[in-house]
This record gives structure tokens, sequence and C-alpha cells, in this order.
């Protein structure tokens, strides 16, 4: 009975506790900084949305804490609350970073300062002088600079950082250590039934086992990137073969000793590349869908794909590739052909549709030549073949470009620029 009596008081007290906080809430009586020499104490309340003379609450000091972390101003920061005389007081100690005096990378033959530099802007890092000193941020430069040295195939290479404090000031080196580039030694495939390794191996174009004349190409250089590289090259050959379902799975990349070719021993990789070839496939059908200006057999004819022979992703692509030119050719500038392959197991058949958006023909707008000092417009102009208003014929704008280049005359800093007419979208006007 006694136990039951207290329970009952005790959550009296609680609900009257609660109820006399919400009626009478602790107000935020002042802020005190402390620690602070460079960042002001205007600037920190700036990034607080706690205020003085304002209701004091937990959540939003826990913000506060994480904003002012995030400004990258600091190194240690800690909030204490205090019982003030009307209020609460809050206590923000800090101990600021230092600043960035300099930042200078050291020793890379292969990989220079302005690689790095666009690699960072690309990763939206930024560590330049008279910035707040970061741990993370120099974490983060030496992963891209460890990264640019795998681009390089210098998989050995490393990253000493070396961090020179002088009176709240910094001064960052990174030392390049670039190592020996590593080497391709042996390539192994895992599943091919139907393709030959030395097969697979001839279409992987983009990295090669060592040997002499990959050793003179520098293909046999082990990189992350030139192995996604020569993945992709491996699908397309297979997919060039008919087999259309095949799945490369995920390298193994293992460490070995092998004779290189000036019979050194030395440490290679060896890759182990697992393949799921699935069926082969043979074409079943084409179907022309949306062309007007050009007949059916006249595009199937330009695709050169048979019926009944083993489908062929590149010749495919080869097929759009010369129907697009020739759209092209007749001022169908904007035609685009978009393959559609429907699949049918039980047969192992490819059913190819080619969707044709074949839009408006384009004419020749406006033709300008920018910085000609040495010659005059007429002279350029005689040597092209379309003229403004001309239907815009692309073989015969390649043939143009090819007769101005070889005038002798003049030089193309870039390849011109073309785009349509702000008012007619069938304009096409040419600057250069």
């Amino acid at each position: 009975m006694r136990r039951k009596l207290m329970k009952k008081l005790f959550l009296a007290f609680f609900i009257f506790s609660s109820a006399i906080s919400l009626l009478f809430p602790e107000i935020i009586e002042r802020i005190e900084v402390i620690g602070n020499k460079r960042v002001g104490k205007d600037t920190i309340l700036f990034y607080m949305k706690s205020r003085e003379g304002e209701e004091f609450n937990e959540e939003i000091v826990s913000s506060d804490f994480k904003t002012l972390w995030s400004t990258g101003f600091f190194s240690d920061i800690r909030i204490e609350k205090e019982n003030g005389d009307s209020g609460c007081i809050l206590k923000i100690y800090v101990e600021e970073n230092p600043v960035v005096k300099s930042v200078e990378y050291k020793k890379s033959k292969s990989i220079k300062e302005e690689d790095i530099k666009n690699k960072l802007k690309e990763k939206n890092i930024s560590l330049l002088p008279y910035s707040y000193f970061s741990p993370y941020k120099i974490m983060k430069v030496e992963e891209v600079i460890k990264e640019l040295l795998q681009s390089k195939g210098l998989v050995n290479g490393k990253v000493n950082t070396k961090i020179k404090k002088d009176k709240g000031e910094v001064e960052i080196t990174f030392e390049i250590d670039e190592g020996s580039k590593i080497r391709v030694g042996e390539i192994v495939f895992e599943g091919n039934k139907k393709v030959s390794s030395g097969a697979l191996r001839r279409g992987m174009k983009e990295i090669k086992k060592h040997g002499i004349i990959s050793w003179i190409t520098s293909k046999d250089v082990y990189s992350q990137e030139k192995l996604e590289k020569g993945i992709d090259k491996l699908k397309e050959y297979y997919q060039s073969k008919g087999f259309m379902e095949v799945k490369i799975g995920t390298p193994r990349v293992e460490r070995i000793k092998k004779r290189d070719i000036f019979f050194s021993k030395k440490e290679m990789v060896k890759l182990v590349i697992p393949v799921e070839e699935g069926p082969q496939y043979r074409l079943g059908s084409v179907k022309i869908i949306g062309n007007k200006v050009l007949p059916a057999r006249v595009l199937e004819s330009i695709l050169k794909m048979k019926k009944g022979y083993v489908y062929n992703v590149k010749k495919r692509n080869k097929g759009i590739e010369e129907i697009q030119k020739l759209y092209g050719e007749g001022g169908y500038f904007y035609a685009q052909i978009m393959p559609i392959e429907n699949l049918d197991p039980e047969k192992r058949l490819v059913h190819l549709e080619l969707h044709v958006q074949e839009n408006d023909q384009c004419y020749l707008g406006k033709l300008e030549f920018k910085g000609n000092t040495f010659t005059k417009d007429f002279v350029i102009r005689r040597e092209w073949l379309l003229r403004e208003g001309d239907i815009f014929n692309t073989k015969l704008f390649e043939l143009s470009l090819k007769r101005v280049k070889q005038l002798g005359l003049v030089d193309f800093e870039k390849f011109p620029e073309v785009k349509p007419d702000p008012s007619d979208h069938r304009k096409i006007n040419v600057s250069m």
C-alpha cells in the first residue's frame, strides 16, 4: 500500500515538474565563447541557431555543435551549460585549427601538380593557402594522389605527408614516391568454354600480358582504369560473337613472381577473370520503324546483317553509323536511330528493331570565319562546297573542311562550332 502511494506521489511530482518546465521554459541568459583567436565571436554566433534571450533547446544546441564542427575552423569543440542569475549560460570552448601557409607537391614525374588540382576540383575538395587546416582534407588529398598513381599503373606508389607547424600556421608538403610500375604477368579466364582464352586475351585491347610488344607499348602496365576498359572490350568482343547474355565477373588480382623479357625475376600481377558465356544468339528478324524518307529495304541493305547468321553487335553499330551518315547526306542532321533487341532464349534468336526518328531536313544558315587575318573570306569560301541556304549535307561539310585545310593558308584552332539558329532550328549556323 505504501509502495503504491510512493509511486503515485512520484508520478504527480513528475507531471508537476513537466508542467512547470512547459509553462516557464529555461531561457539562455548568455553565450560565452572561450579559446577563439582568429575566429570572432560574431562569426561563431552567426553559424548557431541558439540565441541569447531565447528558449534553451538541447536539439538546437546539438545541431549548433555539428554546424560549428562542419565549418572546419576548429579541431576541438565543447559546449557546456551552467546556471545563471535568470536562466542558463552556454559556454562554448573551442580550439582553432591552424591556417595553411603553403601547399607543395614534390617528386613526381608521372603526375603533374595541375593533374592533382583538377582532380581535387572535380571531387569538390579544397586545400588552399590561407584556408583552415583539416586532417580530413589531408586524407582526401592523399586518396586523390593514390588514385592518380594507380591510374598510371603505379600501384606501388606512396604518399608521405609532412606537416610543419609554426605559430598557428602550417606548411604542408606531399612527397610522392611513384615506386616501380607493376606489370601484368598472366591473364587467366575461368568459365570460358566456347571462346578460347587466346581469343579473349586478343579481345582485351587495353591491357596485355607482359611481352616484348606489350612492354614497348606499355600495355602490360597494370592499372585499375586499364583493367576496367579491358573488361568493357571483352564484353564487346563476346557480343560481337553473339553471346548477348555474357556476364564478366569481378577480376581477381594476384601477386606473382615472374621473369621479364630481360630474364630478371620481377613482381607482377596475375589477372583471373571469371566468365559466364551464356548461349550464342543468331539474327531472327530485322524491323525498321518510323522511317519515311528512306525505304526499309535500303536501310536493311546498309545494315548488312543476314538472318540466321551469328548476331554481331559490332556490325549492328557500324550499320547504324552508316545509316546515320546517309541521313546526314540528305540534310537530316537531327536524325536518330535507336536499336531495340528482343531476345528469344528458346530459339536463341535476336529480333532487331531499328526505331528511326528522322526529324526535319536542315539547311546551312550562316557561315562565319573568325581570326582569318592572313587571307580574305572569299578565298576560303570558294573551297567550301556548301552555300548558305543549301541543304546541310554532312558529307560535303566534311569534304569542305578537308579542302580548306589543304589550302595551307589557315589552320583551325578547334573543330568548327555547329549549332541551330535560335530563330529556326532547321537552319544550322557554322562558325570557325
